[in-house]
């Protein structure tokens, strides 16, 4: 049984062809991955392959963010570089999705933050703690990972959260941290740490105006259920 090559396909089911002819909009994500992975082994063409990584994924884009090389170089076809360029290639949509000129926005909401920073933890399988330094006009000067844990919890520096909001300057501070698990509920010892933070801050004039819980769907904002 011979193998179908994406060469011998219509030229309307051909990924590269359709970008060509109709955009790249019309492509499904099968097309548009296997464009990326450019073509398979000798049992399975290009976009079979795609259709088996999308499945093997939940057929979700946001599960492939996840992707790693270990396991995109198990299935025949795909080699180390090729790995490397889908993983690569997930990476930079996630970073175009936040880069929306942020010093030029006023992040005065939870959902303005929220819309800030899901990009960059709201989808980790893994906790991580950033802090957002704000300008008086409260527009970001920096964004900073301060710690990153596992699955339940990440330790913390506090010394280095307070260096850094006096070496930008900043007015004002948002808290911002993911709960892998995707419940968004703070425990007991983020509200402690909330406090904690929130008046060592004060001794220095600066002000904790959020800390928001995130996940991929959803956040949970200190501020909006009045707890700072």
């Amino acid at each position: 049984m011979s193998i179908l090559k994406i060469k011998s396909l219509a030229n309307e089911d051909r990924p590269r062809e359709k970008v060509v002819e109709q955009g790249v909009k019309s492509l499904t994500n099968v097309e548009l991955l296997a464009i990326l992975v450019g073509s398979g082994s000798k049992d399975e063409n290009a976009l079979e392959l795609s259709q088996k990584l999308l499945y093997e994924n939940d057929n979700s884009l946001r599960e492939m963010l996840h992707a790693d090389i270990a396991g995109l170089t198990k299935h025949k076809g795909i080699g180390i570089a090729k790995a490397v360029k889908i993983v690569a290639a997930f990476e930079l949509g996630l970073r175009c999705s936040n880069t929306s000129e942020i010093k030029s926005k006023t992040y005065n909401t939870s959902a303005k933050i929220y819309s800030l920073i899901r990009p960059i933890i709201g989808f980790n399988k893994y906790e991580e703690f950033w802090v957002l330094f704000l300008s008086r006009s409260l527009q970001v000067i920096k964004k900073e990972k301060v710690g990153q844990g596992g699955v339940h919890a990440t330790a913390i520096d506090m010394k280095r959260i307070l260096k850094g909001a006096i070496d930008t300057l900043a007015s004002s501070i948002v808290l911002c941290h993911n709960h892998p698990s995707g419940n968004i509920t703070p425990s007991e010892q983020d509200k402690m740490l909330t406090r904690k933070i929130k008046e060592a801050a004060e001794v220095m004039d600066i002000q904790v105006i959020d800390h928001l819980v995130v996940a991929s769907d959803n956040y949970f904002s200190f501020a909006d259920n009045n707890m700072l």
